[in-house]
């Protein structure tokens, strides 16, 4: 989708009209003879002009006499089964809440569409019936959050600006790409991984650990584009030798603790393990690891459901905000579909200490 940059002024000048004149021809006035009117148009739609929809809105609200704050209304794709998910999990409610608060203080008004019997295995269709919720309430520009149906952020969004929130890096695109196909195809708002991976590790032998374990998801690991792990065997090259850790891929769904969790604590004896689930000090302590007398405790992405742990608070209404930050100069700049240069926004997180490590150093 190849972006517009036609102006009114180069309408004019191919027209050999006053800019005035074109504007006013694309706007039907009446004081614009019928011919004329059609030519320019015509014209226009040669030339591949497209007016910005954000100018409309606001030449609307000034010939009404009303403030010009508002500016349109952007939307935020809800493909997941659960309607309410974006206000009950504790770990997304933030990103949304961002993004909320954000588009607010832009003069946008955000707006949650979520559909019944999204298909995870027809996204064409999906973005079809999108698309006509997205054109009948106005909608100009959409953000796909950490997308249930990944493959929504490879397909076309015919005549909408956006912004994603989440690497798609590591997820094949549905078919295969061309070889010149960029990773991510739309502006990416993200959590900057790799720097906070980088900061628990830090704060963690600051606090005087030593022999820092990672326990982590498969599917955190590719969510993640591998960046959790490449921080931490790259924070392990500066380390000695012995304090070195393997990394343990490990579910988070899991009521009780793994058979490979006992024999990776029994086996390399971590004084501190980093991890991303809200179990994981249940399991230590049903091992028999007390958190922190025995071994240390940091969580990848504290939320209120591991409220008073040490770890990172991967800052999520900064990422949500992010994305609208996206999408709002898009918008500006009348730009719509896939982007010739994505750009990517990492936030990093900040590091908080809590019950699940030991005060001081040692």
């Amino acid at each position: 989708m190849k972006l517009s940059k036609i102006t009114l002024e180069d309408i004019a000048r191919a027209a050999g009209v006053h800019k005035m004149t074109v504007s006013r021809a694309l706007r039907n006035h009446q004081c614009i003879s019928p011919e004329t009117r059609e030519r320019i148009q015509k014209l226009a739609r040669q030339m591949g002009y497209r007016p910005n929809p954000l100018v409309s809105i606001y030449q609307a609200h000034v010939r009404a006499g009303r403030a010009a704050q508002y500016k349109a209304t952007i939307g935020w794709i809800n493909d997941h089964p659960d309607r309410n998910f974006w206000h009950n999990a504790p770990w997304t409610r933030g990103l949304f809440e961002g993004a909320q608060k954000r588009a607010r203080e832009l003069g946008y008004v955000l707006d949650e569409i979520w559909l019944e019997g999204v298909n995870s295995q027809d996204p064409d269709a999906n973005i079809a019936r999108y698309s006509r919720v997205i054109h009948a309430r106005g909608i100009h520009g959409i953000i796909l959050p950490l997308l249930f149906v990944y493959s929504h952020a490879f397909r076309p969004w015919p005549d909408v600006a956006v912004a994603v929130v989440g690497l798609q890096h590591s997820l094949p695109p549905p078919q295969a790409p061309a070889p010149d196909t960029p990773h991510n195809l739309y502006h990416t708002a993200s959590f900057d991984y790799f720097a906070n991976m980088r900061l628990a590790c830090e704060r963690l032998r600051a606090l005087g650990y030593r022999r820092i374990g990672l326990v982590i998801s498969p599917w955190l690991d590719v969510h993640s584009d591998y960046q959790y792990r490449g921080a931490f065997l790259a924070e392990q090259l500066d380390w000695p030798r012995a304090d070195h850790v393997p990394i343990l891929f490990d579910s988070n769904n899991a009521a009780e603790p793994s058979r490979a969790l006992g024999r990776w604590l029994e086996r390399h004896q971590p004084d501190a393990v980093i991890c991303s689930t809200n179990r994981a000090r249940g399991w230590l302590e049903r091992i028999g690891r007390r958190v922190p007398h025995d071994i240390g405790l940091a969580h990848l992405y504290l939320a209120e459901d591991v409220r008073g742990w040490s770890g990172i608070d991967p800052n999520m209404p900064d990422v949500g905000a992010g994305a609208v930050d996206l999408l709002d100069q898009q918008l500006r700049l009348n730009e719509r579909g896939f982007p010739s240069k994505c750009h990517e926004l990492f936030i990093a997180g900040r590091w908080v200490s809590g019950e699940t490590t030991r005060r001081q150093s040692a």
